[in-house]
């Protein structure tokens, strides 16, 4: 073979036709060549595909030249104070917070991200499911494009991303960047409503649910979540079953979907925009101006908040007949902010606990030493708003180890509460988190996750350089008391879920 045939054929794709392409199938896709599960004789003889003598390779690569190159973009440092040296800051006239870092991308790349945040409590109450197929209707027809055109246009433009309830993505470069922005704004502003696509979008959803109903892994979580979480039915913080999911979208109607897009989907109070990338900012920020300065909310904004509630642990095994692995799903929350001291030692330690590839204390334990999962892992995670801190597991394994793996992961949990860690562990897993944020933040995604997140909760780089440096400074006395202060292995809940019947009938208990 030639490295260059690989280009070659790149290039061709871009001259096929509809009609090459009916030609091909005509003359190589002959009925007399499938394979059936029977024979027929006949007398005469069947039509044979010709297939021509496959051209010389070395003529066919001979003088070719690829296409023009990419912009190759700028060495872009990843730093937080470059970072924030080179964000800027604006508001639309409807209040909308605008953040924004221009940079020369490989191939001219931008990203565009519309944060909504729209509604109350009261407004999303027992709206899920209208909300939930209204989130998906836009994509499928506005009233000056329909589905097929939608696409056609995003191929074009070279767009990935989407509009629905949450907001608007774009992912283009800066020659298609206006283009985009116009085509989002027209699907976001003005869904069809088709009623055959509300139907399609309903069987899709309806044949998920269906298929999901059987895996531990679903089940599991439910379970979890469920009890850690207990609202009022049509809370939009309600845990659903898949059964309640079912009747829900199965009566759920397009004017329910429309009447809580057109009331509640808008620019709002909460609303952020980022745009990373390589772009013109002028000219995009009064484009945003003019497209979106009148899409607006017709409800307030006021934020749900999730605070944990300190349920009683639970300890449940939930069949899933005929799967060949089970799951553990592993949860404990607590009242805990990000803004507490201990925060930083808290991430330490669970990065050490069940973070990271396969050196983790669970991963080293329960998959190297036990041999017991297939993948297994922890962490943690808290709230800049909200009290609630959450310690989580999770293991995949066979059915006949759940007990086993569940009895070491709270072996591991117990041994880091009663003798903590090394100075050796706590230095690694300081490198391995300061160096995955370094490596992340080279993402355009990461960078515009950065800023729209601050613009919300009103923090800025510094903020996040001092949590790093705190970070850097730990001692492994530090990351131990956090531990042992905060998590109780009694009071974490566990949940698995397998094929834990068929295990009792081959024992014949």
């Amino acid at each position: 073979g030639d490295w260059r045939l690989l280009f070659l054929y790149r290039d061709r794709i871009d001259h096929v036709t509809h009609q090459l392409v009916h030609e091909a199938a005509k003359k190589y896709l002959k009925a007399s060549n499938r394979t059936i599960g029977y024979f027929r004789p006949v007398d005469e003889t069947p039509p044979r595909v010709d297939v021509p003598t496959t051209p010389d390779l070395q003529e066919m690569v001979s003088g070719y030249k690829g296409r023009e190159a990419l912009a190759e973009g700028e060495d872009f440092e990843p730093s937080l104070s470059n970072i924030a040296g080179r964000s800027e800051f604006t508001q639309l006239s409807n209040g909308a917070r605008v953040a924004f870092l221009t940079k020369e991308n490989r191939g001219d790349s931008v990203m565009l991200r519309i944060n909504l945040r729209t509604g109350t409590l009261e407004t999303r109450w027992d709206k899920g499911y209208a909300a939930s197929m209204a989130s998906a209707m836009p994509m499928r027809g506005s009233l000056n494009y329909s589905r097929t055109e939608i696409q056609d246009e995003r191929d074009r433009l070279k767009l990935s991303g989407s509009v629905g309830n949450g907001g608007i993505t774009i992912n283009t470069d800066r020659q298609n960047l206006e283009e985009s922005i116009r085509l989002f704004a027209d699907v976001a502003k003005n869904p069809s409503w088709d009623a055959a696509e509300f139907e399609l979008v309903r069987k899709a959803t309806l044949a998920n649910l269906e298929a999901d109903r059987s895996e531990p892994g679903v089940k599991a979580i439910y379970a979890l979540q469920k009890h850690l979480n207990r609202y009022e039915k049509g809370d939009p913080r309600y845990v659903s079953s898949i059964d309640e999911d079912i009747e829900g979208f199965t009566n759920v109607t397009l004017e329910d979907a429309r009447e809580y897009y057109e009331q509640s989907i808008g620019i709002g109070p909460g609303t952020t925009i980022t745009i990373v990338g390589d772009f013109d900012p002028k000219s995009t920020i009064n484009l945003l101006e003019e497209e979106f300065c009148d899409w607006m909310s017709s409800v307030p904004y006021e934020r749900v908040p999730n605070e944990s509630q300190g349920h009683s642990p639970i300890r449940e095994a939930i069949e899933a007949p005929d799967k060949e692995n089970a799951v553990m799903y592993a949860g404990y929350d607590f009242p805990f902010r990000d803004t507490n001291p201990d925060y930083e030692a808290m991430v330490v330690a669970s990065y050490i606990m069940g973070g990271g590839f396969l050196n983790s204390r669970l991963a080293t334990r329960i998959r190297q030493k036990d041999g017991m999962s297939y993948g297994v892992g922890g962490g943690f995670s808290a709230h800049p708003i909200d009290q609630r801190g959450y310690f989580s597991g999770y293991a995949i394994m066979g059915p006949d180890n759940s007990e086993k793996v569940v009895a070491a992961f709270l072996e591991e949990v117990e041994r880091a509460v009663a003798d903590g860690f090394t100075e050796e562990e706590v230095e690694a897993a300081k490198k391995g988190l300061l160096d995955s944020y370094l490596r992340q933040r080279s993402s355009d995604g990461t960078i515009s996750n950065m800023l729209n997140s601050d613009m919300f909760y009103s923090r800025d780089m510094d903020f996040r350089q001092a949590r790093e440096d705190k970070i850097a400074g730990l001692t492994a006395e530090e990351v131990s008391t956090a531990f042992s202060k905060y998590i109780d292995p009694a009071k974490i809940s566990i949940v698995t879920s397998g094929d834990f019947a068929s295990l009792m009938e081959e024992s014949g208990e």
